[in-house]
């Protein structure tokens, strides 16, 4: 028979752990629409090599060497960069991941840091977002599949044209931008 003092603390763990069943989780993953995406790197500056025209668009790749999921899709940045800059972020250390990548025969710019995921509220690897030129975050998501990739890239930048944009100085801006990407798409 349980004392009343364990008694007690069991029906405490379990009114805390129920609370915390029935609070709200569901805080968006990824950075927000129209936000600049925070990294350790100038994306205004960013050299693609001269090679593409990504309509002001470039496409950054959350990957890990431990994701097989990101090995799977490598070549299909690799590929991007045909069309649009790809610029690779990871948490891991920079020799591992470049030594990863070289295994991979992709050789695409790479930013590395402790924090490159939560920065942006990434969940994980593979994840990819679309930025203007300039780092304003035009769409977002997780990247498993080719598909994935065309839906974000095809997606970027529509909620600019959509009844619920928001409203401010940065936003005619945006929205002359979005216009421009509708053009070339």
């Amino acid at each position: 028979m349980l004392r009343s003092g364990c008694g007690t603390c069991l029906w405490v763990a379990v009114l805390f752990g129920l609370s915390g069943l029935l609070e709200d989780r569901s805080e968006p993953y990824g950075p927000g629409l129209g936000a600049v995406l925070q990294i350790d790197a100038d994306v205004a500056d960013f050299d693609d090599g001269g090679d593409c025209d990504g309509g002001d668009r470039v496409r950054f790749a959350y990957i890990s060497p431990l994701c097989g999921h990101c090995r799977v899709m490598l070549p299909e940045s690799g590929a991007a960069a045909a069309t649009l800059p790809v610029m690779l972020l990871s948490a891991d250390e920079p020799e591992e991941v470049r030594e990863y990548l070289d295994g991979q025969e992709i050789s695409l710019p790479l930013v590395t840091g402790p924090d490159v995921f939560d920065a942006n509220s990434v969940p994980g690897p593979p994840y990819a977002v679309v930025t203007t030129g300039s780092g304003v975050v035009l769409s977002h998501g997780g990247s498993n599949r080719p598909e994935q990739l065309a839906s974000l890239l095809a997606d970027a930048g529509s909620w600019l044209r959509g009844p619920n944009r928001p409203i401010g100085p940065l936003w005619a801006d945006i929205a002359e931008l979005g216009t421009k990407i509708k053009e070339i798409a």
